[in-house]
């Protein structure tokens, strides 16, 4: 797919999705490498009733944190938005990791960020917020518009994913009833999609089974 291509795709429809690759092959690198990063850097950040929390192995107990994660269900079941998962937040502990901070690297550089300019047609002051997510089994995001920046971008990083175990992007209408797109997680499939001039509901639909190769993506908002 060409530039020109992404660029009307984005302008028309405030998203776009398409094979990084294609255009920055050292993306195909790391796919591997976080799938074995040590579970303790692991971050649970749980969002239900009562607020929005990283929850942390070293820091918490299990107990605990399934306690949060159980009510963020009930608030999933009756309709609240709500989340839960894992991430590897951009912080001293990540830092730490050296594929987290070459990947960082590539998506604060001026060529990426030209890149992108050249897709959204907007100007990039600053990436304004970087983190590494996984959908283990049972964990969701459920159906909101990113707030703030100017947009958002997600790319995908697990090898074979498969669709029958859920953890898909699905993108609804302004009104929020009827799914306009599906998206599976496919290894290095992104999604560049519109946060400041048009609104984009989505959701990631639950985790439904183990899997051998975890539901990784690597999301990042730039303003």
């Amino acid at each position: 797919m060409k530039i020109k291509d992404l660029h009307s795709a984005f302008k028309n429809k405030g998203y776009v999705s398409f094979l990084i690759d294609e255009f920055f092959p050292e993306f195909a690198f790391f796919s591997d490498n976080f799938n074995s990063i040590s579970d303790s850097e692991w971050s649970y950040i749980i969002k239900n009733r009562y607020g929005e929390y990283d929850f942390y192995l070293s820091e918490n107990s299990i107990e605990e944190i399934e306690r949060e994660k159980s009510i963020s269900i009930e608030d999933y079941n009756n309709g609240i938005f709500s989340f839960s998962f894992r991430r590897l937040p951009d912080n001293d502990r990540s830092e730490r990791i050296t594929y987290f901070s070459e990947i960082k690297n590539i998506v604060d550089s001026e060529k990426f960020k030209s890149f992108l300019t050249s897709i959204t047609g907007r100007e990039i002051k600053k990436m304004a917020l970087l983190y590494l997510n996984r959908f283990d089994k049972g964990d969701f995001l459920t159906t909101h518009c990113d707030p703030g920046e100017s947009f958002g971008i997600v790319i995908n990083l697990t090898d074979n994913w498969n669709p029958n175990h859920g953890g898909l992007t699905v993108i609804l209408d302004n009104e929020r009833k009827f799914i306009t797109d599906t998206l599976v997680p496919y290894n290095l499939t992104t999604l560049i999609f519109d946060t400041s001039e048009k609104e984009i509901p989505h959701f990631v639909s639950m985790v439904t089974a183990e899997s051998k190769k975890r539901r990784m993506a690597l999301v990042v908002r730039y303003d």
